[in-house]
């Protein structure tokens, strides 16, 4: 068989414990809040998104960036949307 082949079959037995790991807890938190999982992972990162939004948070992540790159860390490479 190649190798290709054999890969995806070594694949699938992750991914069904992953499916079956999270679809009950979709159901749960589809139940308890009227939200399924991606909905209720984005109402909680919501304030963040909104705080990220603004001069301040700009301001702070180049100066972050200014600083790791002092320190020899290249800052926009550590940084994702920096």
């Amino acid at each position: 068989m190649p190798p290709g082949v054999s890969r995806s079959f070594e694949v699938l037995i992750p991914v069904i414990v992953i499916m079956i790991t999270l679809h009950p807890l979709n159901l749960f938190i589809e139940h308890a809040t009227g939200m399924i999982l991606p909905e209720a992972i984005m109402a909680m990162l919501k304030p963040l998104v909104a705080a990220s939004d603004s001069l301040l948070a700009v301001i702070l992540a180049v100066l972050l960036c200014q600083i790791l790159w002092f320190a020899g860390i290249h800052g926009t490479m550590m940084l994702p949307g920096s």
